[in-house]
């Protein structure tokens, strides 16, 4: 059994209180709302940093962000079952740079009690594409409906397509008051599959996600004056490497040091 539990800077009482706060001060959205800005065809930004930060950030931005609350809840709870082949060619391309790529996936809502199937598409232009399906639950073997959909979106060889991993956290989900910008903070983050388990609870990851990369963003500038900068980070990847032995990971080196710095320098 392959074990490594990290502790969360977000559990203790006072770090709860202080997140809770801030979330309550922003002005909330509903799903109908959010659906102004879906953004299924964007360009996204992803960053790392220590949850301690997550508060401050969030009350540098509250005056220009709708926050996402479903069933009285402003951190949802997402569980994620992806797909790959027994070989991890999926993850294989992503490491390898290569663009055109896929990644596969059910996922749940745990208080508005939703579930989709979803594919992902980073197209060799940087941009990616998302189709989804409603379903009733995550399935190990695909639907129906989930079949359709592969074939009418992927080129993917379905049947050696099998569940590689479980990547669960919390999410924020802010909306822009213009509605030309998405911002996801995922913490709480962990990754298993069979006996191996992995916990980043240190860390929090962020995707700002716009139709056209803009740098005149709010979020972006709130995390530059708390020196945090745009840095790549898939949670597929992070969870491949953290979960499996003997997977290639070299081209991943660099950012797992980066990863372990924040996680280190601010425990």
């Amino acid at each position: 059994m392959k074990t490594r539990v990290l502790s969360n800077n977000l559990q203790s009482k006072a770090a709860k209180e202080a997140l809770n706060a801030v979330l309550q001060s922003l002005n909330p959205i509903d799903l109908a709302g959010l659906d102004k800005v879906r953004l299924l065809s964007r360009v996204d930004t992803k960053a790392f940093m220590p949850a301690r930060l997550l508060p401050e950030l969030l009350d540098r931005i509250r005056d220009d962000y709708f926050v996402l609350d479903t069933a009285n809840t402003r951190a949802a709870t997402y569980h994620s079952l992806y797909y790959d082949t027994e070989d991890l060619q999926l993850y294989t391309l992503h490491h390898n740079r290569k663009l055109n790529r896929y990644k596969i996936r059910y996922r749940k809502y745990v208080e508005s009690k939703l579930a989709f199937f979803e594919i992902k598409f980073k197209s060799n232009k940087g941009r990616t594409e998302k189709s989804r399906i409603r379903v009733d639950d995550i399935e190990h073997q695909f639907g129906e409906a989930a079949l359709d959909l592969l074939k009418e979106n992927t080129n993917l060889e379905v049947p050696k397509l099998i569940p590689k991993l479980w990547i669960n956290f919390n999410r924020i989900t802010l909306a822009a008051k213009n509605f030309d910008e998405r911002i996801t903070f995922d913490l709480g983050l962990h990754f298993k599959m069979g006996d191996s388990f992995t916990d980043y609870g240190q860390i929090v990851i962020c995707e700002i996600k716009q139709g056209k990369f803009s740098r005149d963003s709010s979020v972006l500038s709130a995390m530059k004056q708390l020196d945090v900068h745009p840095r790549k980070l898939s949670k597929y990847c992070l969870g491949v490497v953290s979960t499996y032995n003997h997977v290639k990971k070299n081209r991943f080196k660099k950012k797992l040091r980066q990863l372990n710095k924040v996680i280190y320098e601010h425990s």
